[in-house]
């Protein structure tokens, strides 16, 4: 199916695919030449989201597409509409910034006006929020909220050291992966909103799980996403919403009452951990990550790769098809790195351009894409029976490892300048 982005289609789900324009509206519907929404994702006050296919990839990769489509009370109100789209803009903004940082944070494909209207497209994130989660697992034990603190603190210890408070972390902004690692989406009220924001109507955090500065003044600090975090703990724990979890007349938190007639307490460590997470003022909370890693002593990295930072910008010196080569590593995007392999045996050290990723663990790095450098021309060999050929044309070398079926090499370091 090919939806059109135009809000007032009447019949945005009518255009079959490979169609250009929409059949009802006349609307073009590629935004930039390249992103074709397919599926209707949902409506929030700030727009409207997409699943998407990129169709300059061969494989047709899954996107997501933000446009800009607020609530018709900000719409009418001209300064709210003014500060949404600023906060529109900066959700773009943090993910450029952020996404290529961290594999934890969705990275930032395209920023886009077309036909007047804003847009965004981010990366895909194949998997579930931690709310259908719950839906499934009905509720989580200790042993997987600790789990969930490992993955995502690293995340928000990394974004609060780039100046950036989330100010809306829940159970429907972290998704998980299929490979199990969580991601932390929605950065669209994210760091230095202003209280004027709120009397515009544009919703600062999400009640029960923006903590009392938030809500009532619009001001938020790293302690205020650790607070949202800790809702979002006991909420999984018991699978009652925050706010029914408080009682304000003794101002305390009954989650443990809670947990402890069905039969399901924490131990104290988590509960104390918590409940401080948890405390109504800002100054009695953990005012970092840092705190909290330290109280609970959580083995960190796990499911996260946010955390990890190896030192593998420069050389590297191993063998390449049983031949000597040098990796070059340039620079980071995301958990990928890029660099120059030069093969020493291969026509006038033929270099090409590569992707790699890094695994801490065994201390190797594969390959997974080669790209030409104009210019270079000669013979490769990946494995035993398996070769292609450099060509002038600038595109990614075509080759199958025999018996895998795949498209990625492992290149091993014996010495790491």
């Amino acid at each position: 199916m090919v939806y059109c982005l135009n809000p007032n289609c009447q019949k945005p789900t009518s255009n079959s695919p490979g169609t250009r324009f929409c059949f009802s509206c006349g609307t073009l519907l590629l935004l930039k030449d390249r992103y074709r929404a397919t599926n209707f994702l949902g409506a929030g006050g700030m727009g409207r989201n997409f699943l998407a296919v990129d169709e300059d990839t061969p494989s047709k990769k899954p996107c997501v597409i933000k446009q800009f489509f607020p609530a018709p009370e900000i719409q009418n109100n001209p300064a709210a509409f003014q500060k949404a789209i600023e906060l529109f803009n900066r959700e773009a903004a943090q993910l450029d910034r952020l996404g290529d940082e961290s594999p934890q944070i969705p990275r930032l494909l395209a920023h886009i006006e077309q036909d007047k209207r804003l847009y965004f497209v981010q990366e895909f994130i194949d998997g579930q929020n931690l709310l259908q989660e719950l839906e499934q697992e009905k509720t989580y034990n200790e042993a997987q909220i600790r789990q969930l603190l490992a993955d995502l603190l690293p995340v928000l210890k990394f974004i609060h050291q780039q100046g950036v408070v989330h100010r809306d972390i829940k159970p429907e902004n972290i998704m998980r992966r299929r490979n199990n690692q969580l991601v932390l989406i929605d950065f669209g009220i994210s760091k230095e909103l202003s209280s004027t924001v709120m009397s515009m109507g544009t919703t600062v955090g999400t009640l029960g799980y923006a903590p009392p500065e938030q809500m009532a003044y619009g001001e938020a600090y790293p302690a205020s996403d650790l607070y949202a975090l800790g809702a979002t703990c006991i909420y999984l724990l018991s699978n009652v919403v925050p706010n029914e979890l408080f009682n304000p007349q003794e101002k305390r938190w009954l989650w443990q009452d809670v947990l402890a007639s069905r039969g399901t307490a924490v131990s104290e460590q988590l509960g104390q951990t918590l409940d401080k997470m948890l405390k109504v003022d800002v100054g009695e909370r953990y005012q970092s990550v840092g705190e909290v890693l330290e109280v609970l002593k959580l083995k960190v990295g796990t499911n996260n790769q946010t955390n990890l930072n190896p030192s593998i910008i420069g050389t590297w010196h191993g063998k390449f098809s049983n031949k000597p080569a040098s990796l070059i590593v340039t620079r980071r995007s995301n958990n990928v790195f890029h660099g120059t392999l030069t093969v020493n045996e291969w026509i006038s050290k033929t270099k090409v351009d590569v992707e790699v990723d890094f695994n801490p663990l065994t201390n190797k790095i594969i390959i997974r894409e080669i790209r030409i450098i104009p210019g270079s021309i000669g013979r490769w060999n990946l494995v035993e029976n398996n070769e292609g050929i450099l060509s002038l044309d600038g595109k990614q070398m075509i080759g199958k490892v025999k018996g895998y079926g795949s498209y990625s090499w492992l290149f091993s370091k014996s010495d790491h300048k």
